[in-house]
């Protein structure tokens, strides 16, 4: 089924659900204004973006990128190489500054520029709905590539039904089937924020190319990033911070945070959200009430709470001085896949990490549960019956805080996305030798 996808059937699909449509026109040009696309971000339609990208190590594609690809890119940087990105929204000037060079694409069709590449690697990340995109690279440049799993279609989802929550259509989500087989199957190097045991579903076939082919390899945290003050708790006000989506009003989700809200705020919490700022990003005053309607109505009645658009994870560490943990949501959302939550090691823990915040996690989250007892990165609850004394389960674990912070700083030392990244360099055969860059500044 993999082997019959072929470039033409990709772009027929491109055409049918994703170009001028997600997002809409209207919406990717407002995105893009925000940003302030300039000279600095170069067409890929231009002259040349050819030159520019042969003369890269590592190329990275996008549709939106994550903060993930912005970690792994700074990381090789201060080894030495050179980074580029090609995504379709546009990045902030913040972001611009992660990688050498940043190139822009108004449609699909001039990803095909690709295939004169010949010795940069290249590296795409993948989105649940967007498999076609490291199909889509594969095919045209016709040799290695790189994968980001950001989600697995096929595991994230409880019903088939629920799909259409994700504003998705049968056929759309055929073709994404599709071609996430394809990636399972034909792509070289791919890495995930799964666990292995998140391939068993996928039959024997595919558990044999875990580990050779298919990687572990979550948003390790970087330290550019890092909060490196030390942090003191005060005994007599807790805050707490949840760093992360946020779902929108009248969305279904695993980010909507009611539950976890009130069981922090009832006790007398104080608890604070910073939502995703690529979210929020393009949203004035206005609009975001409206997205977080709900949000904002339990606001007006609850002094412990706090609600911001977000901070950019490099940013970030110049807001959270006051904070003593982080939270994850407490509660699991009904249209996810058990499953996921089983196997799935979020962004959002190495963000916390970075901000050195011990972390709260419950064991709904059965992944995020295992690798915070794992390290000895914040305090678990561990049952249904802790999830009901929540007030006393934090008090008696606040003890040995000092303990969690040294354990934090010492993870960060042993697993930054500096001393991570090599594995990627080697898996991917990354060289510096097709040119003469020295070091990067």
């Amino acid at each position: 089924m993999t082997q019959s996808l072929t470039i033409e059937k990709v772009e027929r699909f491109i055409d049918n659900f994703i170009e001028n449509k997600k997002p809409p026109i209207g919406f990717l040009r407002k995105y893009r204004k925000k940003t302030g696309i300039s000279s600095s971000q170069i067409r890929l339609s231009n002259k040349s973006a050819e030159d520019k990208l042969n003369r890269c190590n590592l190329i990275f594609v996008a549709d939106r990128p994550n903060f993930y690809f912005l970690r792994v890119s700074l990381a090789l940087r201060k080894l030495g190489y050179k980074t580029c990105l090609i995504t379709r929204w546009g990045v902030t000037k913040d972001e611009r500054r992660f990688f050498n060079t940043v190139f822009i694409y108004n449609n699909f069709k001039e990803l095909r520029l690709l295939k004169n590449i010949k010795k940069s690697k290249i590296y795409v990340q993948q989105w649940i709905g967007y498999n076609f995109l490291p199909v889509y690279i594969s095919l045209i440049v016709n040799r290695k590539i790189g994968c980001n799993i950001n989600d697995y279609t096929s595991t994230i989802h409880k019903d088939k039904k629920d799909y259409s929550l994700f504003n998705f259509v049968k056929a759309e989500l055929d073709f994404d089937f599709k071609c996430e087989k394809y990636i399972l199957n034909n792509i070289d190097f791919v890495t995930s924020f799964y666990s292995d045991k998140a391939y068993h579903p996928f039959g024997k076939k595919i558990v044999k190319r875990v580990n050779k082919h298919l990687h572990f390899f979550p948003c390790y945290p970087i330290t550019d990033f890092f909060y490196n003050k030390k942090r003191k708790l005060n005994s007599k006000n807790f805050n707490f911070l949840y760093v992360g989506m946020v779902a929108r009003e009248g969305q279904i989700s695993s980010e909507r945070l009611e539950g976890t809200i009130e069981k922090y705020t009832d006790n007398k919490f104080h608890f604070s959200i910073f939502n995703n700022p690529q979210v929020t990003f393009a949203d004035n005053k206005k609009s975001f009430k409206s997205k977080y309607r709900y949000i904002f109505e339990i606001l007006k009645k609850n002094k412990y709470l706090n609600f911001q658009k977000g901070y950019f994870p490099w940013k970030l560490k110049n807001f959270t001085s006051k904070y003593h943990f982080a939270s994850f949501p407490l509660f699991t959302g009904r249209v996810f896949s058990k499953y996921a939550f089983e196997n799935h090691v979020h962004t959002k823990i190495f963000t916390n990490i970075e901000q050195c915040l011990p972390i709260v996690v419950s064991y709904k989250h059965k992944a995020l549960y295992n690798y915070v007892k794992k390290h000895k990165l914040g305090i678990t609850i561990d049952n249904k019956q802790q999830l009901k004394n929540f007030d006393k389960v934090i008090k008696s674990k606040i003890k040995n805080y000092s303990d969690l912070i040294q354990n934090i700083i010492n993870y960060r030392k042993k697993y930054s996305m500096e001393n991570r990244v090599k594995f990627i360099i080697q898996k991917m055969k990354i060289k510096r030798s097709h040119f003469n860059i020295g070091r990067s500044k």
